[in-house]
């Protein structure tokens, strides 16, 4: 986290948007650069491990909390007999994927864009208990997918939007953040998530830079 905050500021000197898109029917609805082939996607590091621990199982009810693009979902569900998996994920791209990656396994798979925090939530949309979920996983983390993605404003490697946001239909982007709020919030978000000891003076420059350009 600190190394974001750290990359708003280094950045802004050089920042520049609208970075060019694909033109594939995943980037054209959804306004990003992924690879949307599905046979080229991303195969999870701990894939393995995921298998060593469930494959083979029968769950009446499995719950993929980080659902991603349906690596580690296609996996078990072609491995495992598993009545109903239910796929959550904040990012409405890589749902679009997963939805295509896992449609040959129909009604069994109902996918929820959420944050698994609000489990209990999600559950109840399907009318099941927290009791009743006898498989989970967790694969916590920034996905490479958008950290590659220009158009997320993750990467430190190319130029684009300054987004940030892992559900981009809720909240406020980077951009906004930086370019509206003032000195003293601006510095505590500093300190509070980036640690970083000199954050009123970063604070300070943020808002000094965008009284001439807009970051």
């Amino acid at each position: 986290m600190r190394m974001a905050v750290l990359g708003w500021i280094q950045s802004i000197p050089g920042l520049r948007t609208g970075a060019k898109k694909r033109s594939c029917s995943h980037c054209s609805q959804h306004g990003t650069r992924l690879k949307c082939s599905i046979e080229r996607l991303h195969v999870p590091v701990l894939l393995g491990e995921v298998l060593e621990l469930y494959e083979g199982r029968r769950f009446e009810v499995f719950v993929d909390g980080t659902i991603g693009a349906g690596g580690h979902a296609s996996t078990l569900l072609s491995s495992c007999d598993i009545d109903l998996y239910i796929g959550i994920d904040q990012d409405e791209t890589a749902l679009a994927i997963a939805s295509e990656r896992l449609s040959k396994y129909g009604a069994k798979v109902k996918l929820v864009q959420s944050n698994f925090r609000d489990l209990e939530r999600v559950l109840s949309q399907f009318e099941i208990a927290q009791g009743e979920v006898d498989g989970i996983l967790l694969d916590v983390g920034i996905s490479s997918m958008q950290i590659d993605t220009a158009d997320r404003g993750f990467s430190f490697m190319a130029d684009g939007p300054l987004d940030m946001r892992m559900n981009r239909t809720n909240g406020l982007s980077v951009a906004e953040v930086v370019n509206s709020f003032g000195v003293e919030e601006l510095a505590r978000i500093f300190q509070e998530y980036g640690e970083d000891s000199q954050s009123r003076r970063m604070a300070k420059s943020v808002v000094a830079f965008r009284e001439t350009k807009q970051i």
